[in-house]
């Protein structure tokens, strides 16, 4: 693990800055998982207490929106919806600002944007329900919120999906104390 995550950090500090750093999917094709620390199964919570649905998955007006926005307080504590290893925490990508890459299974993935500060590192293993960073406006942001990415295979899947619903939060002994949607 630590080979790839060096032969990673090789290639981020000589690839030049073009069309490669626009996406960071791509960055998880390079990434081997065989004895890192990550779960066979995937039951992931929400990344925060509470938050506003500000914008869905791929909406009409914009498909290419592979994620979901989550509005809230300037730095909501943003939290891993399940144990992963930090495949990348920083700033290199356009768009995203300060943003986290993790991986959870073989299939599973998460990235989280636009946050104020990054509480982890790169290569980090972490827990679910691990504080990964605060809520900010970084990168190309309109407001404070937390631009979340849910991928499958390296696809982008709309996470409400998969998320638990808000009826089983009190089951599942989360806080959230709301969670609705201004865009329809």
């Amino acid at each position: 693990m630590l080979i790839n995550l060096l032969f990673l950090l090789l290639i981020s500090c000589t690839t030049p800055f073009k069309g490669a750093w626009r996406d960071p999917k791509p960055f998880l094709k390079n990434y081997k998982t065989e004895g890192s620390g990550l779960s066979l199964h995937f039951n992931p919570i929400w990344p925060l207490d509470s938050a506003r649905l500000t914008q869905k998955f791929a909406p009409p007006k914009n498909p290419a929106h592979d994620g979901i926005d989550l509005s809230g307080p300037f730095k909501t504590k943003i939290i891993t919806v399940e144990k992963g290893v930090v495949i990348y925490a920083g700033s290199r990508f356009r768009g995203y600002g300060k943003m986290v890459l993790i991986q959870h299974t073989k299939a599973w993935s998460t990235l989280y944007a636009h946050l104020n500060n990054i509480h982890i590192r790169t290569g980090q293993e972490l827990t679910q329900g691990q504080l990964i960073g605060k809520m900010g406006r970084t990168g190309r942001a309109s407001g404070v919120h937390l631009h979340f990415e849910l991928l499958k295979n390296k696809i982008p899947v709309n996470p409400i999906e998969f998320l638990p619903s808000i009826r089983s939060l009190a089951q599942l002994g989360q806080k959230h104390t709301y969670l609705s949607s201004t865009k329809k």
